[in-house]
């Protein structure tokens, strides 16, 4: 493969670089926000250089730090309500009484106001709200448009469970700034295992695909991939002692205490030697796409093995197994 270059204006010339994470600090609607991206380093007089898919990702960073301080709905967010109502990005700014663009430019970066963030939120919050809208709205949009989505906020309504999929990954990011997509997704297939090998139940329904990078939760997946390999930014705030029982609270802490503290890339390791992701890709090549399901059986018997194996008595206990699996590991 091609090595990339780009222009460097201090050298003048086209040249490779490198890139290093940094914080940086800038100024957007009048006040500074910092956050974590990264910065392309000539390798020849090691100034800054212009990448732009980088440039986007700062970008997309400063964003999402400007959103979590002013309490604005993120990216993530809007998309998920889309899903939950079967609507696409035009009908839901018809049905609000908005410019036919408006969600689409919040879906490629643009920042709402703080009264139009107020009323998605609540939209996604409250399904029997959103149905009334609906209701009232019944000639914006098309028919079938108009019952696909109706009949998903009726479902939504009758639903009225939890996630606990992504009240988990809520949970995580909550107690650890550092968490990026990758690391994310390995932390939950964790939580999944380790909770199956104490309780003898899964704590979420979702099942995971063996990806090239390890165990995926799709749905998590597209939640967050707007961050790339950059931390997450999390925007939720409740009380999760209200959807989580003391016993799935502490196995959530032991994975943020014993795994957090690997980055995705060590996890991605942990589960390219483990057997649930082996067993699922079969004989397929390691870098060879792959969407087939890790099946829960292939969980609950390889994270009972380990418990066993290490003797563990308590939740805590993970420490045994990351330590073990980490000193394993080449570099």
């Amino acid at each position: 493969m091609a090595e990339k270059r780009v222009f460097c204006e201090h050298c003048l010339d086209d040249v490779t670089y490198h890139v290093e994470e940094r914080e940086f600090t800038r100024k957007l609607k009048g006040k500074n926000y910092t956050f974590k991206g990264r910065e392309a380093l000539c390798d020849n007089c090691n100034r800054p250089v212009f990448v732009e898919e980088i440039d986007n990702a700062n970008r997309t960073a400063l964003y999402a730090s400007f959103k979590k301080e002013n309490d604005i709905i993120s990216i993530a967010e809007i998309k998920a309500i889309l899903k939950k109502y079967n609507i696409g990005a035009k009908p839901l700014s018809e049905l609000l009484g908005w410019g036919i663009n408006t969600v689409p430019r919040y879906l490629k970066g643009d920042i709402p106001k703080a009264d139009y963030s107020a009323k998605l939120r609540r939209i996604a919050a409250e399904p029997d709200y959103f149905l009334s809208l609906l209701k009232d709205a019944s000639d914006i949009l098309k028919p079938i448009a108009y019952e696909k989505s109706m009949r998903a906020a009726e479902e939504a309504i009758k639903a009225g469970g939890v996630d606990k999929e992504s009240l988990a990954a809520d949970y995580l990011l909550s107690k650890n700034n550092e968490i990026t997509p990758l690391a994310l997704q390995k932390l939950l297939y964790y939580v999944q295992g380790f909770f199956y090998a104490f309780t003898g139940e899964f704590m979420f329904e979702s099942d995971c695909e063996s990806w090239v990078h390890g165990p995926v939760y799709r749905d998590i997946y597209n939640k967050y991939q707007e961050f790339g390999r950059n931390p997450i930014v999390s925007e939720k705030s409740y009380d999760f002692s209200s959807y989580f029982t003391s016993q799935e609270m502490q196995l959530l802490d032991s994975i943020i205490k014993h795994l957090s503290v690997y980055n995705g890339k060590v996890l991605e390791k942990f589960t390219h030697e483990e057997s649930p992701w082996l067993l699922a890709r079969g004989d397929l090549r390691e870098d060879e796409p792959s969407t087939n399901i890790i099946e829960k059986e292939m969980i609950a018997d390889f994270f009972t093995k380990v418990k066993e194996k290490y003797n563990m008595l308590t939740v805590d206990d993970l420490s045994a197994y990351t330590k073990a699996r980490f000193a394993s590991l080449s570099f």
